[in-house]
């Protein structure tokens, strides 16, 4: 029986979520940031020291050991992350998002958890949803499946390919979603990342994130048991989750904008030349441009932490506000970071410098979902909606007064 799961059955790892532990989390991860976006290679020291924190399972049910997360200590976290290796914190996110489904009801197999749990108590475990396909771009924009599960003696064979799988080289699990031909509708299929039917395909050649193993998958003839194909109706879930994506989001940019501003920062305290005799902090112009993108990102992570201070609240997420959130945090994360390479001259462009890779990583967020376009027209069919429900109601009432 799915989610059938016992309780008590993994020993959690205490999160790590005070302000030194963070702060001391995002300087090991930058420390190893550099070399990974140079290489294009994940950094798995850097996923052991985010598990050690106990932040790849912060989000596992109380009901099987977890501790769960306020969601203010979330966001405190993957603003942590983003800070110190965006690429990293987005992998962890995938990962946190598949217990969160499954903290908030969402079917898994019961073995399959299972072993991801026992497993999580010992090592890294990665999971990630595979959605995305070559041929239909974001998959939330609809369209039909190419890859498909047809039923066998022996349970399903999965063929196929799927896009964007972030995570793809390293993950335990691929919760992969898949069309029933013959039977019709939609599934998902949990398959083991060593199945030797995977194939990862080194696709991902983006200039952003790009240590994040954001590759296309193969699938070919991969076989699974019946209980771990579950039928799905190929939405997003329980609202709490696409939350959660979405505020994880926002704190992981956000991250990367802080880092920005503080080798702004940083840069212009060391900097002294010979002709000012005194550091380029002293100038009164920098200091005012220093002081708008300072602002603006203060704005910003407020607006996220009031997001999240609702849901902590109890207040049933609105996905409107959540993508407006998602929308003004990570505009604001893009500007904070072009202006700091701006502010900083030749420095925020030397490929020796960090700035301009964080400019690299933060134009990652504009692809994420939901993208800029999608949340605007969202935000623009809802308000219209609602002004004109409310004049239909005001006449409604005049008309019967």
């Amino acid at each position: 029986m799915p989610n059938a799961i016992p309780e008590r059955v993994f020993a959690a790892i205490p999160p790590a979520i005070t302000p030194s532990a963070l702060d001391e989390l995002t300087k090991i991860l930058a420390a190893s940031a550099a070399e990974a976006d140079a290489t294009g290679r994940l950094s798995w020291d850097s996923i052991e020291t985010v598990h050690e924190a106990g932040l790849l399972t912060a989000t596992v049910s109380e009901r099987f050991g977890g501790r769960e997360i306020d969601f203010g200590s979330y966001v405190d976290a993957y603003a942590a992350m983003g800070e110190g290796d965006p690429a990293v914190a987005l992998v962890a996110l995938m990962t946190s998002m598949q217990h969160s489904a499954v903290a908030s009801g969402v079917t898994w197999p019961t073995d399959v958890y299972e072993q991801v749990l026992q497993d999580s108590a010992k090592r890294p475990v990665l999971v990630n949803t595979a959605r995305s396909e070559p041929a239909l771009g974001a998959s939330e924009r609809g369209g039909q499946l190419a890859t498909t599960a047809h039923k066998t003696e022996r349970g399903w064979v999965i063929n196929g390919r799927k896009a964007f799988v972030t995570g793809s080289e390293l993950l335990d699990w691929h919760v992969v979603l898949i069309a029933l031909p013959d039977e019709g509708g939609l599934a998902r299929a949990f398959v083991p990342g060593n199945d030797p039917g995977i194939e990862v395909i080194q696709s991902w050649d983006g200039i952003g994130m790009r240590a994040s193993s954001t590759h296309d998958v193969v699938y070919r003839e991969v076989e699974i048991p019946d209980e771990h194909l579950i039928p799905s109706t190929g939405g997003t879930g329980p609202a709490i989750i696409g939350a959660m994506f979405g505020i994880g989001l926002s704190a992981i940019y956000l991250g990367v904008a802080r880092a920005a501003r503080n080798a702004l920062v940083k840069f212009l305290n060391e900097r002294v030349p010979a002709s000012l005799g005194a550091p380029l902090a002293t100038v009164e112009r920098l200091q005012d441009a220093t002081g708008e993108v300072t602002a603006e990102l203060i704005v910003a992570e407020e607006v996220l932490h009031s997001a999240t201070t609702q849901l902590s609240q109890g207040v049933e997420p609105d996905a409107t506000r959540i993508a407006a959130t998602k929308l003004i945090s990570t505009r604001a994360s893009i500007n904070v970071v072009q202006e700091s390479l701006r502010i900083a001259g030749s420095y925020g462009l030397s490929g020796s410098g960090p700035i301009q890779r964080h400019l690299r990583d933060v134009l990652c967020a504009r692809p994420n979902p939901p993208q800029e376009d999608v949340a605007i027209r969202r935000l623009g069919i809802n308000s219209l909606a609602e002004a004109h429900w409310r004049l239909n109601n005001s006449t409604l009432r005049d008309n019967n007064a």
